[in-house]
């Protein structure tokens, strides 16, 4: 031999290009067989272009899988540019290429969200049946609660009169949730209000049944 043997050959293919084939010809630049082809990547040393998983994309020459812009999400592999990624419906949130649902008690009117907390949580005392719900009207009240539509728009879950209203017990076993009972004997309601029943005023007096609404 006239020179020293070269240890580090053969050279692998730089990223964003693959080497699939044995012919001399693409063995000798660093082009290798070609770029690498739209919906897959490439990194350094590939021989077999690998297709770009779900919630990314992939354009021609890609070293690496580029993932959807946040508020958008991918449905299906080797995707080829952002546009093929598709906008954030109502009742969900984006990132990271995948689409999160709202979990139950929480809801999303908006599209291209990306952040958990554009789910929001429903008015105090009511709640969803389902997860990924896409309005406040997809909250209902707790049972015994009566929705009160506020002038500024939305709802809040107030007691009906005859029933007091009782604080939730978190720390109890189980944990027991707000809600409303009906009024004692003696005691009565007039308001929709989340409040306490109050005792008859006049001595010796009592109230005909529970539930009473009036003196």
């Amino acid at each position: 031999p006239t020179g020293a043997l070269e240890d580090s050959l053969p050279y692998r293919c730089p990223p964003g290009v693959y080497g699939a084939n044995i012919e001399p010809a693409e063995q000798m630049s660093a082009g290798c067989s070609g770029p690498c082809p739209a919906g897959h990547f490439c990194p350094i040393g590939t021989s077999v272009p690998m297709p770009c998983s779900i919630g990314t994309w992939c354009g021609t020459g890609s070293p690496m899988e580029i993932v959807c812009a946040a508020g958008t999400y991918g449905t299906r592999t080797k995707m080829t540019s952002q546009a093929q990624c598709t906008d954030c419906e109502p009742g969900g949130y984006c990132s990271g290429g995948r689409r999160n649902l709202c979990l139950r008690n929480t809801f999303n009117n908006r599209t291209n969200s990306h952040l958990e907390r554009d789910c929001l949580t429903c008015p105090l005392y009511s709640t969803t049946s389902l997860p990924a719900s896409t309005s406040m009207q997809n909250c209902t009240c707790d049972p015994g609660f009566k929705q009160v539509p506020l002038p500024e728009g939305g709802f809040k879950c107030e007691c009906e009169p005859g029933f007091a209203f009782v604080e939730a017990a978190p720390d109890a076993t189980p944990p027991q949730p707000a809600k409303c009972i009906a009024c004692t004997m003696g005691t009565y309601k007039q308001t929709l209000a989340n409040e306490q029943c109050l005792a008859c005023p006049y001595p010796r007096s009592t109230t005909t049944r529970p539930g009473a609404t009036s003196l």
